[in-house]
């Protein structure tokens, strides 16, 4: 009996390269599949597994403070049985706590009202600083400060341009690259003077653009000009230093006033804020040597009153 051959159709399966390519390939691809589902299952299962004792932590049946806030670093205070994990907000608001409890200790003692009023005369003293008459005497100081230093620093420097010779020896260098060493000690003065008087940033800047091509040809004539138009700009600075002396005087002033009528220690570190941001324009365009008593009495007087607001609360932090 002959067997018939099996009938072959378009859609017959036909073993080949290809076709091992193909299963090998789709495999590939099935395994690669479920592997990205493990690990999603797997990730799902750490989180619920992990977040599950958190869930039910507390008092109560479910934590509803870790379902409801939003996230934040846990704090971690003590260690052993008189450990504490808190939230970030609630490790702020025990800090507040603590921190109230020592300044209403100190708000209640004798020692507070000497104090207070020892602030008050030092405040008081500072507050001449931008009011009245002082902001006239220290214009003309600063003025001639200023320009006094400014006259120094181009008087070297013309120096440099009388004597090439002696220029080219100090600094090894060749006499005819004496003008361009000379504008680069110019552009870097400048470039100083911008992080200097951080209030005129923008007024040196343009200045300096507006001088580069007498600072690329330098020579005795444009370093006189240069010079002379600088002290010019120098002479801008009072108005605008005494217009953020006062805005930040005011500042000053309207802590301290919230802060003596509240006695709240949160006040009184808005005005110390406030003292710490007048700082460095009162440093900048007083000078070192102007008032020195003055700021140094008020740095004293302030000293209780951030011991009793100031708390220690070491904690483990975890984000």
């Amino acid at each position: 009996m002959i067997r018939n051959k099996p009938i072959k159709h378009p859609f017959s399966r036909i073993f080949s390269l290809k076709y091992l390519q193909e299963t090998f390939i789709f495999g590939l691809l099935r395994g690669l599949t479920y592997f990205v589902l493990f690990c999603a299952a797997f990730l799902f299962w750490d989180i619920i597994s992990k977040g599950n004792s958190k869930v039910f932590e507390g008092p109560g049946l479910i934590n509803k403070e870790f379902l409801t806030e939003h996230p934040q670093t846990l704090h971690v205070i003590g260690q052993g049985p008189e450990e504490i994990k808190v939230s970030s907000s609630n490790y702020y608001k025990l800090k507040d706590t603590k921190m109230y409890e020592k300044w209403n200790i100190f708000a209640q003692s004798q020692e507070y009202s000497i104090q207070q009023r020892k602030l008050q005369f030092a405040t008081n003293l500072l507050q001449e600083e931008w009011n009245g008459e002082e902001l006239g005497i220290a214009r003309e100081k600063f003025i001639q400060r200023e320009h006094k230093q400014v006259a120094n620093k181009f008087s070297f420097w013309k120096n440099l341009l009388i004597d090439p010779d002696s220029t080219a020896s100090d600094f090894g260098v060749e006499i005819e690259k004496v003008p361009s060493l000379v504008s680069q000690f110019l552009l870097g003065f400048f470039e100083k003077e911008r992080s200097r008087l951080a209030q005129m940033e923008e007024r040196i800047r343009l200045f300096r653009a507006q001088q580069y091509p007498n600072i690329e040809n330098l020579n005795l004539e444009n370093i006189d000009s240069i010079e002379l138009a600088y002290k010019k700009i120098l002479s801008e600075v009072p108005s605008i230093f005494e217009q953020k002396m006062k805005l930040f005087g005011a500042d000053i002033s309207s802590t301290y006033s919230k802060f003596l009528n509240s006695n709240n220690p949160k006040d009184f570190g808005r005005f110390a804020g406030a003292v710490i941001a007048y700082s460095p324009i009162r440093l900048a365009y007083l000078g070192e040597d102007r008032n020195t008593s003055n700021w140094n009495s008020l740095q004293d007087a302030m000293s209780p009153f951030k011991e009793a607001m100031s708390v220690s609360l070491p904690s483990r932090d975890f984000a």
